[in-house]
């Protein structure tokens, strides 16, 4: 990755505007350049000559036909920068990225195509019901256990995508869901509660 001062002036007469930029680095298969305007007479350019994120490269080594628009949303995602729900609509009616907003990712048609399926589960994570069998089996042999105890449990299988806060809350939310079908019972509240397996579960 390298900075690039440069007069706007200089880029228009040289033909070298941004939209040509970005399709240098497209054709490449790196990721776009950013560019930091805050200084009116000049322009801060950071290139980017290495891969950040491999399923990205490979998309559009095999999608050479996405067009620029595409490719500058797709690269944001890459990013982990904030895109507006419209154009996340747009990605994701177009099956190219996964999540919820404004956390995505790349979705698994797109893993399938550049072979990275085990990049996709790590950020989608695990169905709730075989979370569901990690409780359980986890309880059997803690006897009663805090939504905190759960999580460190379940953290590699957790979403990769989300942060500690969100995955408390999924945690949460299984146990929930768990409750009302009488898998399992709660003692006490808030995060001192310690949650144990229903009579028929043992």
């Amino acid at each position: 990755m390298c900075h690039v001062m440069v007069n706007l002036y200089m880029i228009d007469t040289n033909a070298m505007g941004i939209p040509m930029m970005y399709q240098i680095q497209r054709d490449k298969c790196f990721p776009l350049p950013t560019y930091d305007l805050k200084d009116i007479n000049r322009v801060k350019v950071t290139l980017y000559g290495k891969i950040l994120d491999r399923n990205y490269t490979q998309l559009l080594r095999s999608n050479v036909d996405l067009d620029l628009h595409t490719v500058f949303l797709l690269d944001k995602v890459q990013k982990k920068e904030l895109i507006t729900k419209e154009n996340y609509n747009f990605l994701k009616k177009a099956g190219l990225v996964e999540g919820r907003y404004p956390n995505l990712f790349v979705s698994y048609r797109i893993a399938n195509i550049v072979g990275a399926p085990a990049e996709y589960l790590r950020n989608k994570g695990l169905a709730n019901d075989i979370y569901q069998q990690l409780i359980v089996s986890a309880l059997k042999t803690m006897k009663c256990a805090k939504v905190s105890d759960l999580k460190a449990v379940l953290e590699g299988t957790l979403p990769a995508i989300m942060n500690e806060k969100q995955k408390t809350r999924k945690v949460s939310n299984i146990l929930q869901s768990m409750k009302k079908e009488g898998m399992v019972c709660v003692e006490g509240s808030g995060y001192k509660a310690k949650w144990r397996l229903a009579a028929e579960q043992i």
